[in-house]
């Protein structure tokens, strides 16, 4: 850009050397990708040549990317208007590689943080620094934009800007972060090259956290928590007091599909408890993580440059750990409720089992009934069999053979008859009473 043009721009809104940058991470299930760096080929702009690369960073079970576009160098390091930052955002939303990335399935993609890089003007006053933060945070329109105070790292002016999701239903759009970072000369920008894996680290586990605690408050996994957390007050009322006159009367049936229910409900709730302690798994791990890995970034940028100690703290300091007591607490309060409900499932089986005794016992009887009857059949033939015509004597009443069988089955016939009787009165009256 000619140096004639300044005039027409506010030191304000100027920026020598501007670069941007974005960091994005998504889940590759277990994919094993190597560490690449690819230079895009330049591309003139309006007399200004823009150049870039694409870092591909393998970390574990996620895949980081850093898709970055910078103004070309020049010898005098000529300010750039902050307007130049929409053209890199351009250039970056139409890479090949990020826009791959971007057609990823949402639950895959973890979160992503920007990052600018630039030169201050040697003309600026520290007092308008600032300024030069705010302008080009701008280029975002965040919601809430709350710009965290300025820090020193290597004698560069750091900003961090955030806006925590709202309530937490898009992850991959609400959760915006930025880092700005505003070098003293070219020799401390150059440096970057040499923490770009200490910030891709960094930046995965501070999305990594977020995205953890997202995972723990989606809505209908807290909403079937919520509801089961113990059984309905009608469902105890109508199934565990169906006392009545000092003698318990319920349904087989339906005792057994009330077991089956609550056993399914059991195992889903399981489940989510396990689900929840995972990410609280994976939330602690990352919060260890990122603070060791800022402790290295620190100590590392100290060598080199006046480095805060408490650089980018405030992360850990407040949100990191809400969310992290917060999910604890969670866990803690909804534990009880599996508890309860397999104290519930032990009740309902106990009832179970109680009632297929009665059947089983009822059975008996009938079998009982239907052995005496055989029994006393077998006598009854005895006897009539003493009266079976005989040439001999004349005086007996004659009994043929199949007149003394069918009198012996009248006693099974009375008792079996009686018994299912019985059983038929008992099954109605259960009926009545619901």
């Amino acid at each position: 850009m000619a140096v004639g043009n300044r005039s027409a721009f506010s030191p304000m809104t100027e920026l020598c050397y501007p670069h941007l940058g974005l960091f994005s991470y998504t889940l590759t299930e277990g994919e094993e990708n190597t560490n690449s760096l690819t230079f895009i080929p330049e591309d003139a702009t309006d007399r200004e040549s823009i150049e870039g690369f694409n870092y591909l960073c393998n970390l574990g079970d996620t895949e980081g990317l850093l898709t970055l576009y910078f103004i070309a160098d020049e010898p005098h390091h000529h300010p750039q208007p902050l307007s130049y930052l929409h053209k890199l955002k351009q250039q970056i939303n139409t890479n090949k590689i990020h826009q791959k990335t971007e057609q990823i399935s949402p639950d895959k993609k973890i979160g992503k943080t920007w990052i600018i890089l630039g030169i201050l003007p040697s003309f600026l006053p520290d007092s308008k620094i600032d300024c030069i933060a705010q302008e080009a945070a701008k280029i975002f329109d965040f919601d809430q934009q709350i710009l965290l105070e300025p820090q020193k790292f290597m004698g560069a002016t750091i900003y961090e800007l955030w806006t925590p999701p709202d309530r937490w239903q898009d992850l991959n759009k609400k959760n915006n972060h930025l880092v700005i970072i505003l070098y003293p000369d070219k020799e401390k920008l150059d440096t970057f090259d040499q923490f770009k894996q200490d910030w891709m680290r960094l930046f995965y586990y501070r999305n990594k956290i977020l995205w953890a605690y997202n995972n723990s408050v989606q809505t209908p996994m807290r909403e079937f928590l919520k509801k089961n957390l113990l059984p309905s007050d009608f469902t105890i009322t109508q199934q565990l007091n169906p006392y009545q006159s000092g003698e318990l009367e319920v349904d087989l049936d339906q005792l057994r599909q009330l077991l089956k229910k609550n056993y399914l409900i059991a195992k889903h709730y399981s489940q989510c408890l396990i689900f929840l302690e995972v990410q609280l798994q994976t939330l602690q791990t990352n919060f260890y993580n990122y603070q060791e890995r800022r402790n290295s970034l620190v100590k590392k940028a100290q060598v080199l440059g006046t480095t805060d100690d408490n650089l980018l703290q405030s992360f850990i300091e407040i949100p990191a750990q809400r969310y992290q007591l917060q999910l604890e607490k969670d866990i803690a309060a909804l534990s009880p409720g599996l508890r309860g409900r397999d104290t519930f499932i032990n009740t309902i089986r106990g009832m179970v089992d109680i009632e297929q005794a009665k059947s089983d016992r009822n059975l008996n009887y009938i079998i009982a009934g239907a052995s005496i009857g055989l029994a006393t059949s077998g006598v009854t033939a005895t006897i009539l069999s003493t009266q079976v015509y005989q040439p001999e004597n004349t005086t007996s009443e004659r009994i043929s053979v199949f007149q003394g069988f069918l009198r012996s089955l009248f006693p099974i016939f009375l008792i079996m008859g009686i018994g299912i009787i019985i059983w038929d009165r008992r099954r109605q009256a259960r009926k009545d009473k619901r």
